[in-house]
């Protein structure tokens, strides 16, 4: 009983350091590939803001009612006929989760180039790792045991 009360307590340590830990990242604005609806980059080249992918955005913070999310959105410029691949984050609000089909469908047929050139688009991924089902899942397998 007394190595499962040791191993509780060990966990909530770690949980409550992650969090603190959480909450040293920047801004989930600095990370933003998107301004207005407009790819804020070059669309003649690759650009990476969150070179870790998930974890880049997950790190971040963002303002009480709202997730910073991973974004990739993949392009074809038309002028030069090849395709693209922006990534970095985007923030989106807990009710955006419930029909992320919408929020990725909306981002699909609403992107363009700053600066005016044509781009189609190809794909849009949205991914909001949450940190939450970890911490459930991580308390309700203490509990367990």
């Amino acid at each position: 009983m007394q190595n499962k009360i040791v191993f509780f307590l060990s966990i909530v340590s770690f949980l409550i350091l992650y969090v603190s830990a959480y909450q040293l990242g920047g801004q989930c604005s600095d990370k933003y590939i998107l301004e207005n609806g407009k790819l804020k980059y070059d669309i003649y080249e690759d650009h990476k803001e969150a070179f870790n992918g998930i974890a880049s955005c997950v790190s971040l913070r963002s303002t009480i009612d709202t997730a910073c999310c991973y974004l990739k959105v993949k392009f074809k410029n038309e002028a030069a006929d090849k395709k693209y691949t922006h990534r970095g984050c985007v923030e989106l609000y807990g009710g955006e989760w419930n029909g992320i089909k919408d929020v990725i469908n909306n981002f699909e047929n609403n992107i363009t180039a700053a600066s005016g050139e044509g781009i189609s688009i190809k794909d849009v991924d949205i991914d909001c790792h949450s940190n939450l089902i970890k911490i459930t899942g991580l308390i309700l397998l203490a509990f367990l045991l």
